[in-house]
């Protein structure tokens, strides 16, 4: 379980570092888009000085059409003051808009390049975004599944029948694809009871739950030894014997270190330690190797 907890804050901090990435590289098409606007408004004022260069074209055109054909003198004098007119209109003409336009050309087109690129960009991490969140979706679900079945043969161990198991809770403001994200609800049944939360069973009901829950979980990695500190304390005789019985059964392969003050689960160990005080202000350690011990009453 702690190696999924680390492989899950690998990804969970691949997963920030990209979408840091994404946010500047989003700035950074914020600001060109930005400079390519800029670039854009001038060539329209290029272009429409174009038009103005185009039209002295047209104008000259008309000229050729007066000679093979001669119009009268009031018409030429209409036509004049009309062209003066829009002559006017049109203010100065700047005779280096094409070469200026060349410029802007050489502008923008860089800008256009990175603009393309910060794209791909994007779409490259997008796509590692996806990939670390189904590759963690996938551990993840794949270690319920473990779990699940470990936790029900314990339970049913401890219980002597009975299931229990993990689910996903459903919250429907997560779509069906993120439904993994929503947490896990524990649900339990002992022998002879109805199917309940966690919340409604008894002291000892809920204490060798959680034992099986946690040992279910820590046999999918196990350690060399596991410290359980008076998880036995609220549980009656009965349930202490389940509960040894299990720690018998998984000592096999774990070394348990467990405090108790309870005389049943001090049975089944191999050696106890106390702390004792026969002088006031003084203390020291006491260790009793019960397989000794047996031997020294044979």
């Amino acid at each position: 379980w702690q190696d999924l907890n680390d492989k899950t804050n690998v990804l969970n901090n691949q997963h920030h570092t990209a979408q840091d990435s994404l946010t500047a590289l989003e700035n950074k098409i914020q600001q060109l888009g930005a400079d390519k606007a800029i670039g854009e408004s001038r060539l329209q004022d290029l272009a429409d000085q174009m038009t103005v260069l185009k039209s002295d074209f047209v104008l000259a055109d008309t000229l050729q059409s007066f000679i093979a054909s001669p119009p009268t003198f009031g018409d030429l004098t209409a036509q004049t003051i009309k062209a003066q007119t829009a002559l006017t209109r049109l203010g100065a003409v700047n005779l280096a808009a094409a070469v200026e336009l060349t410029e802007l050309n050489e502008r923008i087109n860089p800008l256009q390049t990175q603009i393309d690129d910060i794209m791909a960009s994007m779409d490259t991490l997008e796509s590692a975004i996806n990939a670390i969140d189904e590759q963690t979706k996938t551990l993840f679900l794949d270690m319920l599944g473990a779990v699940n079945a470990t936790l029900s043969t314990l339970f049913a161990k401890v219980f002597g029948g009975g299931v229990a198991s993990l689910s996903l809770i459903d919250d429907d403001s997560l779509s069906k694809a993120d439904k993994w994200r929503a947490g896990l609800e524990l649900m339990a049944q002992p022998k002879g009871k109805k199917n309940a939360r966690l919340a409604v069973l008894s002291g000892g009901e809920k204490t060798l739950t959680a034992l099986s829950l946690i040992f279910a979980i820590f046999k999918q990695h196990p350690a060399p030894f596991c410290v359980l500190d008076e998880v036995d304390a609220p549980l009656d005789d009965a349930n202490v014997g389940r509960f040894t019985a299990l720690i018998d059964e998984l000592s096999q392969d774990v070394q348990f270190i467990f405090i108790s003050h309870n005389k049943l689960s001090m049975q089944i160990a191999d050696e106890l330690k106390g702390i004792t005080m026969p002088t006031a202000g003084v203390s020291s350690l006491v260790t009793v190797s019960l397989g000794e011990a047996e031997q020294y009453l044979n």
